[in-house]
């Protein structure tokens, strides 16, 4: 017969293992998600500096015309 000392060792470790393997999972799945968002971010980085040189292009091409209207 199981004594009561043992089930309820076996029991507290059973659930401390659940609890490990829940919180790898959790773990897991946010890394997954902190890599797409990195990923994400990267691309509208890449964006933004591509449209801030747009920017400055415009903003010279701009300014000589202003010049040659003077």
């Amino acid at each position: 017969m199981v004594k009561w000392n043992n089930f309820v060792e076996w029991a507290f470790l059973g659930l401390i293992s659940f609890f490990a393997y829940q919180l790898n999972n959790n773990v897991n799945e946010l890394q997954k998600a902190i890599n797409h968002l990195n990923s994400q971010v990267a691309s509208v980085i890449t964006d933004n500096s591509l449209s801030r040189e747009m920017i400055k292009d415009h903003e010279l091409r701009l300014r000589d015309l202003e010049k040659n209207l003077k």
